[in-house]
């Protein structure tokens, strides 16, 4: 019941968690036959809970915004190709970009095999649990090579699952090493057995290390903070619409304006859903509904924060620009912040 709960949570956080779910169900209905009821209980109740006080009150939108939206986010988007992403997944693409991905997908191929050479020859003292792993690491990775869409940060929604497989594999290895020791070199030398493996592991991870701190420094060199410009640029409590909320949120200008200024939550789910995840184009053409609810929350704001000059995620047709250029001028400008004040 827990185990459900906690899955069908995970799924109102992300809808990648059926990816982890199923397979967890499958083994539950096969090693656990009456106990599956319970797990799938708590399954609906984890998802349903959460979720009903939206879908009571706009079970369309929910449906759209929510699910069906994020589906088609990958529209008029070209993916990654698979090698690139096996290079992200397998974390090798910090010891050289993967371009040149031969070596990259043939080491990562081989590794894989190496693991599932270990469940295969020790199949007599794998458990249920093991193989559910094994399951839930094909299922997730499969998975992501789906989406159109593929950021660095998935690979550690693979590298969670990864681990634990990874885990279960040098426990084997370790087991079966154990065992030659003891028959061949006795008890005493058969106790410094299970420590070979990882203190291996040990040596890897401290010989890969800079590798790892390059690729992250150099992932994290455009990260800025803009706070302070948008900060003294803004006053507190002013009508602020922005392409990026996460800019409000570090300078601290998510207050509690007047009735009319508008609540944009989510600029970029909005693009999404009203312009159907279409690649984001200067000039459009865009649904005219979108461009009139961006044309009137303009005209209600008193300040525009955007992440950058004629961002993507406003529906800038020609009108909206003029409207624009007409109405606000530009007052700071930072890393990743640019600040307009309405001309009232």
């Amino acid at each position: 019941m827990l185990a459900g709960l906690l899955g069908g949570f995970a799924g109102t956080v992300k809808v990648w968690a059926i990816l982890v779910v199923f397979p967890l169900l499958v083994a539950c209905m096969i090693v656990r036959g009456r106990r599956a009821t319970p797990f799938i209980t708590g399954l609906a109740a984890g998802f349903l809970v959460p979720c009903l006080p939206f879908l009571i009150v706009a079970p369309k939108d929910f449906v759209r915004d929510v699910l069906v939206a994020q589906a088609n986010r990958s529209s008029g988007r070209v993916g990654l190709g698979a090698s690139t992403r096996i290079g992200i997944m397998s974390g090798l693409k910090h010891f050289g970009e993967p371009s040149p991905s031969l070596p990259v997908v043939v080491f990562a191929l081989l590794l894989a095999t190496g693991v599932a050479a270990v469940l295969v020859l020790a199949r007599q003292r794998t458990r249920a649990s093991d193989w559910t792993a094994a399951g839930v690491v094909a299922l997730v990775v499969l998975g992501l090579f789906l989406p159109g869409q593929f950021y660095d940060h998935y690979a550690y929604f693979s590298a969670a699952f990864i681990s634990v497989l990874v885990g279960v594999a040098v426990g084997l290895v370790s087991a079966s090493a154990t065992r030659l020791a003891k028959r061949h070199l006795g008890q005493r030398p058969a106790r410094l057995a299970p420590a070979v493996l990882p203190l291996t592991a040990a040596m890897i991870v401290v010989w890969s290390l800079p590798h790892g701190l390059g690729g992250a420094r150099r992932y994290f060199e455009d990260a800025t903070d803009p706070g302070r410009t948008i900060a003294a640029a803004v006053p507190s409590g002013a009508c602020v619409v922005t392409d990026d909320p996460i800019l409000l949120i570090v300078a601290n200008r998510v207050g509690q304006p007047g009735p009319g200024c508008p609540r944009l939550v989510d600029p970029f789910g909005l693009w999404m859903t009203e312009d159907d995840g279409a690649l984001p184009h200067l000039g459009g053409p865009f649904p005219q509904a979108f461009v009139d609810k961006w044309s009137a929350w303009l005209e209600q704001a008193d300040y525009v924060v955007l992440s950058v000059e004629g961002s993507d995620y406003l529906p800038f047709s020609p009108e909206l620009i003029r409207q624009f250029n007409a109405t606000y001028r530009r007052v700071a400008a930072g890393d990743h912040a640019y600040v307009y004040v309405h001309m009232r």
